[in-house]
């Protein structure tokens, strides 16, 4: 019963999150600032192919930094940034609750018809 459990709580935490992706043509200040804030932790691929993992410490208007690096917009090629999803999250708990009942009302049905 542990091990059920442990493991629908890592399902439960695996499918709570996807990525928010800003692409080049969106590459400014004011597109960037309504997704990335400080302290958010985001992919950065540059112009150049260089990929960045980094945790913002500062944003402007015309670069953002992080973990020591700073990077100008105009040399972004996109931003990611994995965001928790509330649809995935709720879905994901309802589901796995309901299935953990469905199975738990088979082992008393089935534990009963043996018993006769």
């Amino acid at each position: 019963m542990k091990n059920l459990i442990a493991g629908l709580l890592i399902l439960v935490m695996a499918g709570c999150t996807s990525t928010r992706q800003i692409d080049s043509s969106q590459v400014e200040y004011s597109s960037i600032a309504q997704v990335v804030e400080v302290g958010d932790e985001i992919e950065v691929v540059t112009l150049t192919g260089e990929q960045l993992t980094l945790v913002v410490d500062a944003l402007d208007e015309h670069s953002l930094s992080g973990s020591g690096t700073q990077i100008e917009f105009a040399d972004i090629a996109e931003i990611k940034k994995e965001e928790v999803s509330v649809f995935k999250t709720t879905a994901l708990v309802v589901g796995t609750s309901l299935g953990a009942l469905a199975i738990y009302g088979m082992i008393i049905t089935l534990s009963l018809f043996a018993s006769l």
